[in-house]
């Protein structure tokens, strides 16, 4: 069946509606496209799923959101920021750091017998070597 509509056209259906497609199904759009949904919406992909845009993106949300994946999570960007009033980053190993960033807050957690160790000697040398005494 091939159908041309020349003009606009509505479809109003006061109750189920439904359609099935045993082959790919191509939406093509010229102009914008709005989808309103006054229930729960549900989007389930048995193979890969991939949504791209050449503008912004939002998903915005009234409750709580949540990202998982089996396998692996990738952010990536030349600028990244993540705040909240309550924080949490946690995990088995990995790194978080690097040449340039700094840190604020009043703890830190780790090792630091080995640095503390050298610190001291240096300070015990400079004091020798400055006032000519142990």
């Amino acid at each position: 069946k091939n159908e041309q509509i020349d003009n606009n056209s509505k479809t109003s259906v006061f109750g189920n509606y439904g359609n099935s497609v045993s082959g790919s199904f191509l939406q093509s759009v010229a102009g914008n496209t709005t989808n309103l949904t006054l229930g729960t919406q549900t989007l389930v992909t048995k193979g890969s799923l991939v949504v791209a845009t050449e503008g912004s993106a939002e998903i915005v949300s009234g409750g709580p959101m949540i990202q998982t994946s089996e396998k692996q999570f990738n952010i990536s960007s030349t600028d990244v920021n993540i705040a909240a009033d309550d924080i949490s980053v946690f995990g088995t190993k990995g790194t978080i750091g690097g040449q340039s960033v700094v840190h604020y807050g009043p703890t830190f957690h780790g090792d630091l017998a080995g640095t503390a160790k050298f610190a001291n000697a240096q300070t015990s040398i400079t004091r020798r070597s400055l006032f000519k005494g142990p």
